[in-house]
């Protein structure tokens, strides 16, 4: 991680096999809005910040992908599109109670790491206890 550079919080996204190596990083706020103009250009100051982090041969790399999400309307411009103030608090439960036999469980009912794995693993976990829990009835 670095203070300085665009996509300054690179991550490993290569597949278990370990080829291709493939390295993604978000570019937000600030960072986002002094991007350069050109995808050449923003290309270019990826490659300086990748050079800074992993050295010379990260100037190798022989592919080059970007995204938009503000372009995106279902994202909301963003990794995890989030609800307006409150809204989760206030009726987040409702999105995890049982329906008759039916459980939810994804990353957008998650208590904690809404919009991550990490919510959409410890979704899963307690849809699995509530099912678990309904079966022993």
């Amino acid at each position: 991680m670095s203070i300085t550079g665009t996509g300054t919080l690179p991550f490993d996204n290569s597949p278990p096999q370990g080829t291709p190596g493939i390295v993604f990083s978000f570019v937000g706020g600030a960072g986002a809005r002094a991007l350069p103009a050109t995808a050449a250009a923003r290309r270019a100051a990826f490659t300086e910040t990748l050079v800074a982090f992993f050295g010379e041969e990260a100037r190798t790399m022989t592919g080059f992908l970007q995204g938009d999400w503000t372009r995106d309307p279902w994202t909301r411009g963003c990794p995890v599109g989030h609800t307006g103030r409150n809204v989760l608090a206030t009726l987040g439960p409702q999105l995890r109670k049982p329906v008759g036999p039916i459980h939810f469980a994804g990353t957008e009912t998650a208590d904690f790491w809404f919009g991550y794995m990490d919510g959409a693993v410890r979704s899963g976990e307690r849809a699995a206890r509530e099912v678990a829990r309904s079966l022993r009835r």
